[in-house]
């Protein structure tokens, strides 16, 4: 799960550095680079914990169809 938050944050930078280098040239490249860094691992953060929800849901509901099925 943690390379979500790798994945975000990567794509986050890439992006940022992107923008960055075309809007304001070197020093902005590094600018965005660090700023949309930070702001792909917080929303890598949030896709993370709404994928663990999803998937402790789906072993519950697992569960409960076990448990129907043995009665």
């Amino acid at each position: 799960m943690g390379s979500v938050m790798f994945k975000s944050a990567l794509l986050g930078a890439i992006i940022g550095f992107c923008c960055g280098l075309v809007l304001f040239g070197v020093l902005g490249a590094g600018v965005g680079f660090l700023f949309c860094g930070v702001v792909g691992v917080l929303f890598g953060s949030l896709l993370l914990k709404s994928i663990e929800e999803a998937n402790r849901k789906i072993v519950e509901l697992e569960r409960r169809v076990e448990r129907l099925e043995s009665e």
